[in-house]
Protein backbone atom coordinates (compact mmCIF):
# COMPACT_ATOMS: atom_id res chain seq x y z
CA UNK A 1 0.00 0.00 0.00
CA UNK A 2 1.38 3.08 -0.84
CA UNK A 3 1.07 6.12 1.42
CA UNK A 4 1.45 10.39 -0.07
CA UNK A 5 0.33 12.08 3.55
CA UNK A 6 2.11 10.39 6.67
CA UNK A 7 -1.08 10.91 8.66
CA UNK A 8 -2.70 8.29 6.68
CA UNK A 9 -0.14 6.21 9.28
CA UNK A 10 -2.12 6.94 12.13
CA UNK A 11 -5.13 4.71 11.65
CA UNK A 12 -2.67 1.49 10.68
CA UNK A 13 -0.76 2.18 13.52
CA UNK A 14 -4.55 2.52 16.29
CA UNK A 15 -4.96 -1.61 14.41
CA UNK A 16 -1.46 -2.19 15.12
CA UNK A 17 -1.49 -1.35 18.96
CA UNK A 18 -4.74 -3.76 19.24
CA UNK A 19 -2.93 -6.56 18.58
CA UNK A 20 0.08 -6.38 19.45
CA UNK A 21 0.16 -7.35 23.00
CA UNK A 22 -1.16 -10.81 21.91
CA UNK A 23 0.50 -11.13 18.76
CA UNK A 24 2.89 -14.17 19.71
CA UNK A 25 -0.35 -16.24 20.54
CA UNK A 26 -1.76 -15.39 17.14
CA UNK A 27 0.51 -16.06 15.33
CA UNK A 28 2.08 -19.31 17.14
CA UNK A 29 1.13 -21.97 14.93
CA UNK A 30 1.83 -19.41 11.28
CA UNK A 31 5.50 -19.53 11.47
CA UNK A 32 7.20 -21.17 8.77
CA UNK A 33 8.42 -24.55 9.42
CA UNK A 34 12.34 -25.00 9.59
CA UNK A 35 12.52 -28.38 8.21
CA UNK A 36 10.48 -30.80 9.99
CA UNK A 37 10.41 -28.11 12.86
CA UNK A 38 7.78 -25.78 13.56
CA UNK A 39 8.91 -22.70 16.09
CA UNK A 40 6.71 -21.31 18.47
CA UNK A 41 8.51 -17.37 18.14
CA UNK A 42 9.92 -15.56 15.58
CA UNK A 43 13.44 -16.26 14.39
CA UNK A 44 13.51 -16.00 10.45
CA UNK A 45 15.69 -13.24 11.75
CA UNK A 46 18.19 -15.27 13.35
CA UNK A 47 17.71 -17.86 10.68
CA UNK A 48 19.21 -15.51 8.15
CA UNK A 49 22.38 -14.97 9.97
CA UNK A 50 23.88 -17.29 7.20
CA UNK A 51 23.08 -15.44 4.60
CA UNK A 52 26.28 -13.21 5.76
CA UNK A 53 28.11 -16.31 5.21
CA UNK A 54 27.11 -16.59 1.71
CA UNK A 55 28.17 -12.89 1.04
CA UNK A 56 31.10 -13.70 2.60
CA UNK A 57 32.16 -16.49 0.70
CA UNK A 58 31.55 -14.69 -2.56
CA UNK A 59 33.73 -12.21 -1.47
CA UNK A 60 36.41 -14.44 -0.37
CA UNK A 61 36.20 -16.21 -3.56
CA UNK A 62 37.41 -12.89 -5.48
CA UNK A 63 41.16 -13.25 -3.64
CA UNK A 64 41.44 -9.31 -3.95
CA UNK A 65 42.06 -6.94 -1.41
CA UNK A 66 38.79 -5.66 -1.40
CA UNK A 67 36.79 -8.80 -1.45
CA UNK A 68 38.87 -9.79 1.69
CA UNK A 69 37.86 -6.30 3.52
CA UNK A 70 34.55 -6.39 2.64
CA UNK A 71 34.62 -10.47 3.78
CA UNK A 72 35.86 -9.27 7.18
CA UNK A 73 33.37 -6.23 7.73
CA UNK A 74 30.61 -8.27 7.08
CA UNK A 75 32.18 -10.68 9.41
CA UNK A 76 32.21 -8.09 12.11
CA UNK A 77 29.40 -5.54 11.38
CA UNK A 78 26.92 -8.06 9.74
CA UNK A 79 24.70 -7.31 6.53
CA UNK A 80 21.17 -9.43 6.80
CA UNK A 81 20.25 -9.95 10.47
CA UNK A 82 18.65 -7.81 13.23
CA UNK A 83 18.37 -4.53 10.87
CA UNK A 84 18.02 -1.31 12.96
CA UNK A 85 18.34 2.73 11.87
CA UNK A 86 19.74 5.37 13.91
CA UNK A 87 17.75 8.17 13.43
CA UNK A 88 18.23 11.69 14.91
CA UNK A 89 15.42 13.57 15.52
CA UNK A 90 15.25 17.32 15.22
CA UNK A 91 14.30 17.83 18.55
CA UNK A 92 14.51 16.18 21.94
CA UNK A 93 11.57 14.28 23.52
CA UNK A 94 9.56 15.46 26.27
CA UNK A 95 8.94 11.94 27.69
CA UNK A 96 10.21 8.20 27.77
CA UNK A 97 9.40 6.36 25.14
CA UNK A 98 9.55 2.42 26.46
CA UNK A 99 11.28 -0.66 24.41
CA UNK A 100 9.19 -1.84 21.74
CA UNK A 101 6.88 1.22 21.33
CA UNK A 102 5.75 0.98 17.63
CA UNK A 103 7.10 3.53 15.24
CA UNK A 104 6.15 4.27 11.76
CA UNK A 105 7.54 6.26 8.59
CA UNK A 106 8.13 6.38 4.91
CA UNK A 107 10.77 4.74 2.71
CA UNK A 108 12.41 6.64 -0.55
CA UNK A 109 9.43 5.76 -3.02
CA UNK A 110 6.90 6.88 -0.83
CA UNK A 111 5.82 3.20 0.85
CA UNK A 112 5.59 2.55 4.30
CA UNK A 113 7.77 1.16 6.66
CA UNK A 114 7.54 -0.49 10.09
CA UNK A 115 9.55 -1.23 13.01
CA UNK A 116 9.86 -0.95 17.18
CA UNK A 117 12.12 0.87 19.23
CA UNK A 118 15.10 -1.40 19.84
CA UNK A 119 16.06 0.79 23.18
CA UNK A 120 13.96 2.74 25.17
CA UNK A 121 14.29 6.46 24.50
CA UNK A 122 14.18 8.95 27.58
CA UNK A 123 13.13 12.14 27.64
CA UNK A 124 15.36 14.95 26.21
CA UNK A 125 17.27 12.43 24.28
CA UNK A 126 17.29 12.83 19.74
CA UNK A 127 18.11 9.24 19.26
CA UNK A 128 16.19 6.45 18.28
CA UNK A 129 17.44 2.67 17.93
CA UNK A 130 14.52 1.28 15.47
CA UNK A 131 14.43 -1.85 14.80
CA UNK A 132 13.19 -2.93 11.46
CA UNK A 133 9.62 -5.29 11.69
CA UNK A 134 10.67 -9.07 10.77
CA UNK A 135 8.12 -11.09 9.15
CA UNK A 136 7.38 -14.32 9.12
CA UNK A 137 7.76 -15.43 5.80
CA UNK A 138 11.63 -16.59 5.64
CA UNK A 139 11.88 -15.49 1.81
CA UNK A 140 10.74 -11.72 2.51
CA UNK A 141 11.54 -11.66 6.18
CA UNK A 142 13.00 -7.88 6.49
CA UNK A 143 13.05 -5.36 2.96
CA UNK A 144 16.19 -3.32 4.55
CA UNK A 145 19.63 -5.33 4.50
CA UNK A 146 22.38 -2.73 4.68
CA UNK A 147 24.81 -2.97 6.85
CA UNK A 148 28.32 -3.96 5.90
CA UNK A 149 26.93 -5.63 2.83
CA UNK A 150 28.94 -4.96 -0.62
CA UNK A 151 25.67 -4.85 -2.39
CA UNK A 152 22.79 -3.05 -0.02
CA UNK A 153 19.44 -3.12 -0.62
CA UNK A 154 17.85 0.10 0.66
CA UNK A 155 14.19 -0.88 -0.71
CA UNK A 156 12.54 -0.98 2.83
CA UNK A 157 14.60 1.31 4.92
CA UNK A 158 13.30 4.36 6.02
CA UNK A 159 14.05 7.58 3.74
CA UNK A 160 16.70 9.93 4.98
CA UNK A 161 14.99 12.52 5.67
CA UNK A 162 11.09 13.17 7.18
CA UNK A 163 8.74 11.84 9.91
CA UNK A 164 8.21 9.07 12.07
CA UNK A 165 4.56 8.11 13.73
CA UNK A 166 4.87 7.01 17.37
CA UNK A 167 1.83 7.07 19.70
CA UNK A 168 -0.18 9.67 16.68
CA UNK A 169 2.00 11.93 17.30
CA UNK A 170 5.12 13.13 14.38
CA UNK A 171 8.35 13.25 14.77
CA UNK A 172 10.89 15.07 12.29
CA UNK A 173 14.33 12.87 11.57
CA UNK A 174 17.28 12.78 9.43
CA UNK A 175 20.03 10.17 8.97
CA UNK A 176 22.35 8.46 6.70
CA UNK A 177 20.63 5.60 5.01
CA UNK A 178 24.35 4.03 3.85
CA UNK A 179 25.84 4.43 7.53
CA UNK A 180 23.11 4.59 9.79
CA UNK A 181 21.33 1.15 8.73
CA UNK A 182 23.49 -1.29 10.65
CA UNK A 183 22.90 -4.52 12.20
CA UNK A 184 23.11 -5.20 15.67
CA UNK A 185 23.80 -9.18 14.51
CA UNK A 186 27.04 -10.05 13.31
CA UNK A 187 28.86 -13.54 13.04
CA UNK A 188 32.14 -11.63 15.38
CA UNK A 189 29.63 -11.10 18.40
CA UNK A 190 28.55 -14.47 18.65
CA UNK A 191 32.39 -15.37 20.27
CA UNK A 192 32.81 -11.56 21.23
CA UNK A 193 29.78 -12.10 24.09
CA UNK A 194 31.20 -15.87 24.75
CA UNK A 195 32.33 -14.67 28.03
CA UNK A 196 29.26 -13.08 29.27
CA UNK A 197 26.58 -15.50 27.86
CA UNK A 198 28.30 -18.50 28.25
CA UNK A 199 30.87 -18.55 31.38
CA UNK A 200 29.29 -15.50 33.90
CA UNK A 201 25.75 -15.58 33.10
CA UNK A 202 23.55 -17.40 35.93
CA UNK A 203 23.34 -20.93 34.88
CA UNK A 204 27.19 -20.38 33.49
CA UNK A 205 29.32 -21.74 33.01
CA UNK A 206 27.79 -23.67 30.22
CA UNK A 207 29.41 -27.55 29.77
CA UNK A 208 30.19 -27.33 26.39
CA UNK A 209 31.53 -24.41 26.33
CA UNK A 210 33.57 -24.87 29.08
CA UNK A 211 36.04 -27.57 27.34
CA UNK A 212 36.71 -25.21 24.37
CA UNK A 213 37.84 -22.54 27.05
CA UNK A 214 39.62 -24.96 29.21
CA UNK A 215 41.25 -26.46 26.02
CA UNK A 216 41.80 -22.99 23.85
CA UNK A 217 42.43 -20.73 26.97
CA UNK A 218 40.21 -18.17 25.61
CA UNK A 219 36.80 -17.11 25.60
CA UNK A 220 36.61 -15.52 22.03
CA UNK A 221 39.04 -18.15 21.09
CA UNK A 222 36.75 -18.50 18.05
CA UNK A 223 37.45 -15.07 16.76
CA UNK A 224 41.02 -15.01 17.75
CA UNK A 225 41.46 -17.87 15.14
CA UNK A 226 39.32 -16.49 12.89
CA UNK A 227 41.07 -13.64 13.02
CA UNK A 228 44.60 -14.63 12.58
CA UNK A 229 43.20 -16.51 9.81
CA UNK A 230 42.27 -12.99 7.80
CA UNK A 231 45.97 -12.02 8.71
CA UNK A 232 47.55 -14.89 7.82
CA UNK A 233 49.27 -14.91 11.38
CA UNK A 234 49.87 -17.65 13.96
CA UNK A 235 47.50 -18.56 16.88
CA UNK A 236 48.68 -17.78 20.41
CA UNK A 237 46.38 -19.86 22.56
CA UNK A 238 46.98 -22.36 25.22
CA UNK A 239 46.39 -25.60 22.64
CA UNK A 240 45.63 -26.08 19.04
CA UNK A 241 47.88 -23.43 17.91
CA UNK A 242 47.77 -22.70 14.62
CA UNK A 243 50.04 -20.61 11.84
CA UNK A 244 48.24 -19.43 8.93
CA UNK A 245 51.19 -17.94 6.86
CA UNK A 246 51.55 -21.19 5.24
CA UNK A 247 48.80 -20.63 3.15
CA UNK A 248 47.77 -18.33 0.19
CA UNK A 249 44.35 -16.78 0.14
CA UNK A 250 43.34 -19.67 -1.67
CA UNK A 251 43.46 -21.76 0.97
CA UNK A 252 42.59 -19.23 3.83
CA UNK A 253 39.60 -18.34 2.32
CA UNK A 254 37.90 -21.79 2.30
CA UNK A 255 39.29 -22.08 5.94
CA UNK A 256 37.57 -18.37 7.39
CA UNK A 257 34.22 -18.85 6.00
CA UNK A 258 33.86 -22.69 7.15
CA UNK A 259 35.19 -21.82 10.42
CA UNK A 260 32.32 -18.98 10.64
CA UNK A 261 30.26 -21.55 10.63
CA UNK A 262 31.42 -24.13 12.76
CA UNK A 263 32.99 -22.52 15.79
CA UNK A 264 30.79 -19.45 16.71
CA UNK A 265 27.29 -20.37 15.27
CA UNK A 266 28.12 -23.96 16.05
CA UNK A 267 28.97 -23.10 19.74
CA UNK A 268 26.30 -20.01 20.20
CA UNK A 269 23.53 -23.01 18.93
CA UNK A 270 24.56 -24.80 21.78
CA UNK A 271 24.54 -21.86 24.14
CA UNK A 272 20.63 -21.09 22.80
CA UNK A 273 19.99 -24.67 23.96
CA UNK A 274 21.59 -24.03 27.43
CA UNK A 275 19.95 -21.27 27.51
CA UNK A 276 16.29 -22.48 27.09
CA UNK A 277 16.60 -25.02 29.49
CA UNK A 278 17.82 -22.81 32.14
CA UNK A 279 15.13 -20.80 31.50
CA UNK A 280 12.99 -23.51 32.21
CA UNK A 281 14.67 -24.34 35.17
CA UNK A 282 13.31 -20.58 36.39
CA UNK A 283 9.85 -21.53 35.25
CA UNK A 284 10.00 -19.34 31.85
CA UNK A 285 8.72 -21.57 29.61
CA UNK A 286 7.95 -19.19 26.86
CA UNK A 287 11.14 -17.26 26.86
CA UNK A 288 12.82 -21.20 27.14
CA UNK A 289 10.70 -21.52 23.58
CA UNK A 290 12.04 -19.06 22.13
CA UNK A 291 15.79 -19.98 22.58
CA UNK A 292 15.25 -23.33 21.25
CA UNK A 293 13.67 -22.12 18.32
CA UNK A 294 17.21 -19.65 17.79
CA UNK A 295 18.60 -22.83 18.37
CA UNK A 296 17.29 -24.51 15.60
CA UNK A 297 17.82 -21.62 13.39
CA UNK A 298 21.68 -21.27 14.28
CA UNK A 299 21.46 -25.46 13.49
CA UNK A 300 19.68 -25.14 10.01
CA UNK A 301 20.12 -21.21 8.54
CA UNK A 302 17.56 -20.17 6.04
CA UNK A 303 19.54 -21.31 2.62
CA UNK A 304 19.08 -24.85 3.92
CA UNK A 305 15.30 -24.39 3.01
CA UNK A 306 15.98 -23.44 -0.51
CA UNK A 307 16.44 -26.33 -2.96
CA UNK A 308 17.99 -24.76 -5.09
CA UNK A 309 21.34 -23.40 -2.68
CA UNK A 310 23.34 -24.97 -0.21
CA UNK A 311 23.18 -24.37 3.52
CA UNK A 312 26.21 -22.82 5.36
CA UNK A 313 25.62 -24.39 8.97
CA UNK A 314 25.66 -27.48 10.78
CA UNK A 315 22.21 -29.20 8.80
CA UNK A 316 23.95 -28.47 5.79
CA UNK A 317 27.57 -30.37 6.76
CA UNK A 318 25.82 -33.65 8.13
CA UNK A 319 23.82 -33.81 4.54
CA UNK A 320 26.86 -33.24 2.79
CA UNK A 321 29.04 -35.96 5.10
CA UNK A 322 26.68 -38.75 5.12
CA UNK A 323 26.88 -39.51 1.54
CA UNK A 324 30.43 -39.71 2.37
CA UNK A 325 30.13 -41.69 4.88
CA UNK A 326 27.47 -44.53 4.23
CA UNK A 327 25.80 -43.10 7.56
CA UNK A 328 22.39 -41.81 5.32
CA UNK A 329 18.93 -43.21 6.49
CA UNK A 330 17.68 -43.63 9.75
CA UNK A 331 20.06 -46.89 10.56
CA UNK A 332 22.69 -44.74 9.34
CA UNK A 333 23.70 -47.23 6.81
CA UNK A 334 22.70 -45.90 3.35
CA UNK A 335 24.22 -43.49 0.91
CA UNK A 336 21.30 -41.76 -0.49
CA UNK A 337 18.26 -40.27 2.05
CA UNK A 338 18.34 -37.77 4.86
CA UNK A 339 21.04 -37.50 7.13
CA UNK A 340 21.04 -39.81 10.51
CA UNK A 341 22.48 -37.12 12.24
CA UNK A 342 19.83 -34.61 10.92
CA UNK A 343 17.27 -37.22 11.61
CA UNK A 344 18.37 -37.85 14.70
CA UNK A 345 18.73 -33.91 15.81
CA UNK A 346 15.16 -32.62 14.70
CA UNK A 347 13.33 -35.64 16.56
CA UNK A 348 14.99 -34.18 19.62
CA UNK A 349 14.66 -30.80 18.80
CA UNK A 350 11.10 -31.60 18.62
CA UNK A 351 10.98 -33.67 21.75
CA UNK A 352 12.69 -30.70 23.21
CA UNK A 353 10.53 -28.27 22.45
CA UNK A 354 7.25 -29.66 24.04
CA UNK A 355 9.69 -30.52 26.98
CA UNK A 356 10.55 -27.34 27.61
CA UNK A 357 6.76 -25.91 26.78
CA UNK A 358 5.32 -28.35 29.88
CA UNK A 359 8.09 -27.65 31.86
CA UNK A 360 10.25 -31.21 31.67
CA UNK A 361 13.45 -29.26 31.87
CA UNK A 362 15.79 -32.14 32.70
CA UNK A 363 14.40 -34.54 29.88
CA UNK A 364 14.91 -30.87 27.67
CA UNK A 365 18.72 -31.05 28.86
CA UNK A 366 18.95 -34.58 27.69
CA UNK A 367 17.64 -33.68 24.33
CA UNK A 368 19.99 -31.07 24.35
CA UNK A 369 23.03 -33.29 25.02
CA UNK A 370 21.56 -35.67 22.22
CA UNK A 371 21.61 -33.36 19.85
CA UNK A 372 25.60 -32.18 20.70
CA UNK A 373 26.19 -35.21 20.27
CA UNK A 374 24.89 -36.11 16.81
CA UNK A 375 26.43 -32.22 15.69
CA UNK A 376 30.09 -33.72 16.35
CA UNK A 377 29.67 -36.52 13.93
CA UNK A 378 29.83 -33.96 10.69
CA UNK A 379 32.85 -32.64 12.22
CA UNK A 380 34.65 -35.77 12.65
CA UNK A 381 33.46 -36.93 9.49
CA UNK A 382 35.16 -33.80 7.93
CA UNK A 383 38.15 -34.29 9.40
CA UNK A 384 38.73 -38.08 8.98
CA UNK A 385 37.97 -37.21 5.07
CA UNK A 386 40.71 -34.17 4.79
CA UNK A 387 43.37 -36.74 6.97
CA UNK A 388 42.16 -39.55 4.34
CA UNK A 389 42.81 -37.28 0.97
CA UNK A 390 45.80 -36.09 2.49
CA UNK A 391 47.88 -39.03 3.69
CA UNK A 392 47.13 -40.34 -0.11
CA UNK A 393 48.08 -37.39 -2.13
CA UNK A 394 51.52 -37.74 -4.06
CA UNK A 395 51.78 -33.81 -3.49
CA UNK A 396 50.42 -31.52 -1.11
CA UNK A 397 47.29 -29.38 -1.66
CA UNK A 398 46.86 -26.01 0.70
CA UNK A 399 42.99 -26.21 0.47
CA UNK A 400 43.20 -29.50 1.50
CA UNK A 401 45.29 -29.01 4.57
CA UNK A 402 42.80 -25.65 5.13
CA UNK A 403 40.00 -28.03 5.50
CA UNK A 404 41.58 -30.64 7.50
CA UNK A 405 42.74 -27.81 10.24
CA UNK A 406 39.16 -26.29 10.00
CA UNK A 407 37.49 -29.17 11.29
CA UNK A 408 40.02 -30.61 13.42
CA UNK A 409 39.74 -27.20 15.53
CA UNK A 410 35.89 -27.59 15.44
CA UNK A 411 36.10 -30.89 17.26
CA UNK A 412 39.95 -31.14 19.06
CA UNK A 413 38.32 -29.64 22.87
CA UNK A 414 35.99 -32.16 23.40
CA UNK A 415 38.42 -35.05 22.50
CA UNK A 416 40.58 -32.89 24.76
CA UNK A 417 37.83 -33.58 27.54
CA UNK A 418 38.25 -37.13 27.33
CA UNK A 419 41.58 -37.92 26.41
CA UNK A 420 44.66 -35.41 26.21
CA UNK A 421 46.85 -37.79 24.33
CA UNK A 422 44.58 -38.18 21.53
CA UNK A 423 44.06 -34.25 21.02
CA UNK A 424 47.87 -34.19 20.70
CA UNK A 425 47.80 -36.91 18.24
CA UNK A 426 45.55 -35.02 15.75
CA UNK A 427 46.37 -32.01 16.58
CA UNK A 428 50.30 -33.08 15.23
CA UNK A 429 48.49 -34.31 12.20
CA UNK A 430 46.19 -31.88 11.39
CA UNK A 431 47.75 -28.61 12.38
CA UNK A 432 48.54 -26.23 9.25
CA UNK A 433 51.11 -27.23 7.29
CA UNK A 434 53.31 -27.03 4.35
CA UNK A 435 53.27 -31.34 3.56
CA UNK A 436 51.21 -33.95 3.45
CA UNK A 437 52.95 -36.06 6.40
CA UNK A 438 49.62 -37.35 7.77
CA UNK A 439 49.14 -40.53 9.72
CA UNK A 440 45.34 -41.37 9.15
CA UNK A 441 45.39 -44.43 10.77
CA UNK A 442 46.79 -42.68 14.01
CA UNK A 443 44.34 -39.80 13.70
CA UNK A 444 41.09 -42.27 13.22
CA UNK A 445 42.05 -44.21 15.66
CA UNK A 446 42.43 -41.13 18.32
CA UNK A 447 38.90 -40.75 17.33
CA UNK A 448 37.48 -43.97 17.54
CA UNK A 449 39.12 -44.21 21.52
CA UNK A 450 37.18 -41.38 22.12
CA UNK A 451 33.56 -42.20 20.27
CA UNK A 452 31.81 -43.73 23.81
CA UNK A 453 33.32 -40.43 26.32
CA UNK A 454 31.82 -38.26 23.45
CA UNK A 455 28.44 -40.13 23.55
CA UNK A 456 28.34 -41.41 19.84
CA UNK A 457 28.43 -44.76 18.04
CA UNK A 458 30.93 -46.43 15.87
CA UNK A 459 27.93 -46.84 12.82
CA UNK A 460 26.72 -43.19 13.27
CA UNK A 461 29.84 -42.28 12.15
CA UNK A 462 30.39 -44.45 9.40
CA UNK A 463 33.50 -45.26 7.17
CA UNK A 464 34.78 -43.27 4.01
CA UNK A 465 33.18 -44.80 1.04
CA UNK A 466 34.71 -45.82 -1.91
CA UNK A 467 32.00 -45.18 -5.08
CA UNK A 468 34.98 -47.46 -7.45
CA UNK A 469 34.69 -50.65 -4.89
CA UNK A 470 31.36 -50.16 -3.75
CA UNK A 471 32.83 -50.62 -0.44
CA UNK A 472 34.39 -49.18 2.26
CA UNK A 473 37.96 -47.74 2.06
CA UNK A 474 40.04 -50.82 2.95
CA UNK A 475 41.54 -48.23 5.75
CA UNK A 476 38.89 -46.49 6.61
CA UNK A 477 35.75 -49.01 7.74
CA UNK A 478 33.63 -48.18 10.75
CA UNK A 479 35.43 -49.03 13.85
CA UNK A 480 34.37 -52.52 15.03
CA UNK A 481 33.85 -53.62 11.35
CA UNK A 482 36.35 -55.83 9.99
CA UNK A 483 37.46 -55.49 6.11
CA UNK A 484 35.70 -57.89 3.13
CA UNK A 485 39.35 -57.82 1.41
CA UNK A 486 40.66 -60.64 3.62
CA UNK A 487 37.53 -62.49 3.50
CA UNK A 488 37.68 -61.68 -0.60
CA UNK A 489 41.28 -63.24 -0.70
CA UNK A 490 40.42 -66.07 1.75
CA UNK A 491 37.07 -67.43 -0.26
CA UNK A 492 39.61 -66.91 -3.31
CA UNK A 493 42.44 -68.85 -1.71
CA UNK A 494 40.09 -71.31 -0.49
CA UNK A 495 38.71 -71.81 -3.72
CA UNK A 496 41.56 -72.68 -5.55
CA UNK A 497 42.71 -75.04 -2.90
CA UNK A 498 39.76 -76.79 -3.48
CA UNK A 499 39.89 -77.21 -7.24
CA UNK A 500 43.45 -78.08 -6.46
CA UNK A 501 42.21 -80.50 -3.87
CA UNK A 502 39.51 -82.08 -6.01
CA UNK A 503 41.84 -82.17 -9.46
CA UNK A 504 44.44 -84.04 -7.30
CA UNK A 505 41.89 -86.55 -6.12
CA UNK A 506 40.59 -86.64 -10.12
CA UNK A 507 44.63 -87.12 -11.07
CA UNK A 508 44.89 -89.92 -8.80
CA UNK A 509 42.49 -92.23 -9.64
CA UNK A 510 42.70 -91.91 -13.23
CA UNK A 511 46.18 -92.89 -12.85
CA UNK A 512 45.07 -95.60 -10.44
CA UNK A 513 42.93 -97.02 -13.02
CA UNK A 514 45.45 -96.61 -15.95
CA UNK A 515 47.93 -98.94 -13.72
CA UNK A 516 44.86 -101.50 -12.90
CA UNK A 517 44.20 -101.17 -16.93
CA UNK A 518 48.43 -101.93 -17.59
CA UNK A 519 48.33 -104.71 -14.80
CA UNK A 520 45.35 -106.79 -16.70
CA UNK A 521 47.51 -106.13 -19.98
CA UNK A 522 50.54 -107.87 -18.62
CA UNK A 523 48.12 -110.36 -17.16
CA UNK A 524 46.27 -111.22 -20.27
CA UNK A 525 49.72 -111.30 -21.85
CA UNK A 526 51.50 -113.98 -20.40
CA UNK A 527 47.70 -115.96 -19.85
CA UNK A 528 48.72 -115.80 -23.87
CA UNK A 529 52.20 -116.69 -23.44
CA UNK A 530 51.42 -119.78 -21.36
CA UNK A 531 49.24 -121.22 -23.92
CA UNK A 532 51.64 -120.73 -26.97
CA UNK A 533 54.68 -121.97 -24.82
CA UNK A 534 53.00 -125.08 -23.26
CA UNK A 535 57.11 -126.86 -23.41
CA UNK A 536 60.06 -125.06 -21.48
CA UNK A 537 62.07 -122.62 -23.12
CA UNK A 538 64.79 -125.04 -23.64
CA UNK A 539 62.76 -127.02 -25.79
CA UNK A 540 62.83 -124.44 -28.49
CA UNK A 541 65.73 -124.59 -30.78
CA UNK A 542 67.70 -121.07 -30.91
CA UNK A 543 69.67 -119.00 -33.29
CA UNK A 544 72.53 -117.00 -31.11
CA UNK A 545 73.62 -114.99 -33.84
CA UNK A 546 70.29 -112.97 -34.10
CA UNK A 547 69.06 -113.83 -30.43
CA UNK A 548 65.23 -115.10 -32.02
CA UNK A 549 64.50 -118.94 -31.84
CA UNK A 550 65.10 -120.27 -35.39
CA UNK A 551 61.68 -120.54 -36.07
CA UNK A 552 61.29 -116.82 -35.53
CA UNK A 553 64.64 -116.44 -37.62
CA UNK A 554 62.79 -118.23 -40.60
CA UNK A 555 59.42 -116.21 -40.45
CA UNK A 556 61.76 -113.21 -40.51
CA UNK A 557 63.82 -114.41 -43.76
CA UNK A 558 61.08 -115.34 -45.76
CA UNK A 559 59.35 -112.31 -45.47
CA UNK A 560 62.47 -110.86 -47.30
CA UNK A 561 62.36 -113.04 -49.85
Amino acid sequence: MKFSLLAALILLQAVACESADDNLFEHRNLFEQIHSYTPQSLVTDANALDRDLYVIRNELEKETKRGWSNAESVYRDGANSKPVALLTLHKALKEDIDEGTIVRGLDVDGYEVVGTLYEGAKNGTQDLVIQYHIKEDQKNYVNCQVGASPAPNFGGCFNSSGKVLMFQEEFSYDYDVMEENVNYRAIEDLSGQAQQKMWECRHCPFPDFEKFYNYYGEYNYADRIITSAFRGQQTYLKNGNMDFGFYTEYGLGSFIHKAMSYMPIFMYCIRQMEQAVAECEDGENEKGAHFWDEAVAYYSGSRSLDPNSNGYLIFHQAELRCGEFSSCGENHDSLDGQSYVNIEAFKHFNDGQNNIEFGRCELARKNKERIVAMMKIPLIQGTLRYAHIISHEDQFYEKHGAEATMFALSVLPFVHDCSKHDAKVIHENMKSKDNANVDFLAVKKAFENNYHCMNIQCGEVGGIWDEATGDFKYDSLPCGQKSSLPLILGGVCGGLLVIAIIGYVVLKRKQKKMQQEAAEQIQGDNRDWDVKSEGSMEDVPWDVASGESVEDTAVRNKSFI
